[in-house]
């Protein structure tokens, strides 16, 4: 069936209205502590940055047909046979300021936004957080993406898209997989350097009833260069945060080769009963020709539960640069699982990136 244009409703209006007295009162804050600290432009900036990606989608299969979203639909992103999921718009407002010379100060507020203006409820917010960045590294804290998440995530030339393997069987989508921002955290990140490391805790409010455990979420990655090839430790565990399962621990080794134009990435996860009960194994490999990177993508999900539903995830995609603001992309991504049936996903969409200059005159 067709998916319906819906009408903007007030809850995403008051939060396009929320959004700007945010931005200007964030931008009038960090004018007046710019003042107070007497310094320049140069050592402060304030910038908005907007990302929108329409895309145009023919769903087909089992799993659209048994959830309404088959046919054709306007959408950001597809995962688990839903639109408008684990897509790429987004509207941030973010910046820093010079505490002293080796100290700064960051922070950024991020929006999600998809095909339908602004999200509403629990996932309209992407990420929020302040903290310092200095030669010792960075700390942050509120509302952040996990390190497991992180690894290895933009190896996907089609993440982001209705072609990604994120939630489509070739990756694990989710909270504590490539999707979701964690409430309540603070992470660490190592200085730059030929060894990476990001520590992050997720604190638990114990707001389940009867949960009185404060089972916190964890999670670090650990990367390296090896010459032309890239190496990604991560890990995950979050077992009984927020009244949820337990045995919710997932790792992550991720693997990248680059040389030139071409690239070929994998990653194998190994997810405990409390999340999917299985094995994740992803290889994607890509080729930059002229303005065009085209690339393939194949995945497998080894399930090692009792219902043996194993899954298999193939895509075939290219875009085309227009600038470096603006690009189109199109393709297809087919995956199949042994119980609950197959999809098959092909369109077309844009891209778009627009970034202001500085704020603060």
């Amino acid at each position: 069936m067709t998916t319906p244009t819906s009408q903007p409703s007030p809850h995403r209006a008051g939060r396009l209205a929320s959004l700007l007295l945010t931005g200007v009162c964030s931008a009038a804050l960090f004018n007046a502590s710019v003042a107070l600290g007497d310094t320049n432009d140069d050592s402060s900036h304030l910038e908005l940055l907007l990302r929108l990606q329409p895309e145009l989608i023919h769903a087909s299969g089992d799993r659209p047909d048994a959830m309404g979203t088959d046919g054709w639909a306007i959408t950001d992103g597809w995962a688990g046979s839903n639109t408008n999921s684990a897509g790429w718009g987004a509207l941030y407002l973010r910046g820093h300021h010079q505490v002293r010379p080796g100290l700064k100060m960051i922070g950024q507020v991020g929006l999600n936004i998809d095909a339908e203006g602004l999200k509403d409820g629990a996932s309209a917010t992407r990420d929020a957080f302040v903290g310092l960045r200095g030669d010792w590294g960075q700390v942050v804290g509120g509302r952040l993406e996990s390190p497991y998440r992180l690894a290895g995530l933009g190896w996907d030339p089609l993440n982001a898209t209705f072609m990604q393997a994120r939630g489509n069987i070739g990756r694990t989508g989710g909270l504590f997989g490539h999707a979701g921002n964690f409430n309540s955290a603070v992470q660490y990140a190592s200085p730059a350097g030929p060894i990476q490391f990001r520590g992050f805790v997720a604190f638990d409010s114990a707001v389940a009833p009867g949960d009185s455990n404060n089972d916190h979420t964890w999670s670090f990655s650990v990367s390296a260069p090896l010459g032309p090839v890239d190496l990604i430790l991560s890990h995950i565990e979050g077992s009984e945060y927020r009244g949820g399962p337990d045995n919710v621990t997932g790792s992550k080794l991720s693997a990248r080769y680059a040389n030139g134009p071409f690239a070929v990435s994998g990653s194998y996860e190994r997810r405990d009963s409390g999340l999917e009960d299985g094995d994740f194994l992803f290889g994607t490999v890509s080729y930059r020709w002229q303005d065009w990177t085209l690339a393939a993508n194949a995945g497998h999900f080894n399930d090692d539960g009792g219902a043996s539903n194993d899954g298999v995830y193939f895509a075939f995609g290219g875009r085309y640069h227009l600038s470096d603001q603006v690009s189109v992309h199109t393709g297809l991504q087919y995956n199949d699982r042994d119980i609950g049936g197959d999809e098959l996903v092909l369109g077309v969409g844009l891209r778009v990136l627009w970034v202001t200059g500085n704020l603060i005159r």
